[in-house]
């Protein structure tokens, strides 16, 4: 219900979104930087859109340097939507196969460099 909620709410921006997402993925001229910046947007504009709140603890725990893993839990479907609209560090996942074709999904995965992985 949440869902359709976010998709009502913010259907016409959904569409600008998508366009800037899929130029993102098929242009060299933006650096992963903005093209996260333009996820990032659309993932708080589709929290607020869902009338999801989030809180953040221990961001500042995240390393500056050398990378690091979150492992969320998946107990919704808002995991990633929740860290994207928070993190502002730049970084990418690692997704089910069955996903990576979805429209949308699949431009943010190439924006990422995110990898899909076979379950079975």
């Amino acid at each position: 219900m949440r869902i359709a909620l976010m998709v009502v709410r913010i259907f016409f921006k959904a569409i600008v979104y998508f366009v800037q997402i899929s130029y993102c993925g098929h242009s060299r001229k933006v650096t992963f930087e903005q093209a996260y910046r333009i996820i990032q947007n659309a993932a708080k504009n589709a929290n607020r859109a869902g009338r999801v709140t989030v809180e953040v603890h221990g961001e500042e725990n995240i390393p500056k340097e050398d990378g690091f893993i979150f492992f969320p839990n998946h107990q919704g479907m808002f995991d990633v939507l929740a860290i994207t609209g928070t993190c502002d560090h730049f970084f990418g996942v690692v997704n089910k196969k069955e996903v990576r074709n979805v429209l949308l999904l699949k431009q943010v995965f190439q924006i990422t460099g995110s990898l899909s992985i076979d379950r079975e």
